[in-house]
């Protein structure tokens, strides 16, 4: 079973962000977090990769670049990771740009059809 990490320090953004995940595929276990640092330490410390992260490029502790740029374990890893935010400005767009890791940064809230067509461009089976 394939697990997808959320992330994201709003308590209603990610609860909402899970359920669609759960809509788009219920054999998908999803793990939310709403600290970056509690998630930053799974993911360094999981035995096995998520299938793909969401996470909110803009959290107090430590915002997504930072998450992504500060990787140890996962650096080698190479699972889609999409962005979300309440604010796309073009200097997101940029930094997300920097990182190969990042296939795309949506607006919150997710739209089901652009999140589960960039799935499919990735290669993640949703049935």
């Amino acid at each position: 079973m394939a697990n997808v990490v959320i992330i994201d320090d709003d308590p209603i953004s990610l609860r909402v962000t899970v359920a669609l995940i759960a809509d788009i595929n219920r054999e998908w276990t999803t793990i939310g977090f709403d600290s970056a640092l509690a998630a930053f330490d799974y993911l360094e410390n999981s035995d096995t990769d998520p299938l793909f992260v969401v996470i909110d490029v803009f959290m107090p502790e430590l915002n997504a670049f930072d998450l992504l740029r500060n990787r140890r374990k996962s650096a080698e890893s190479n699972y889609p990771v999409f962005l979300m935010s309440s604010d796309v400005t073009r200097d997101v767009a940029e930094r997300a740009a920097e990182l190969s890791q990042i296939r795309c940064v949506f607006a919150k809230p997710l739209n089901p059809g652009s999140l589960t067509y960039h799935l499919l461009m990735n290669g993640i089976r949703i049935h």
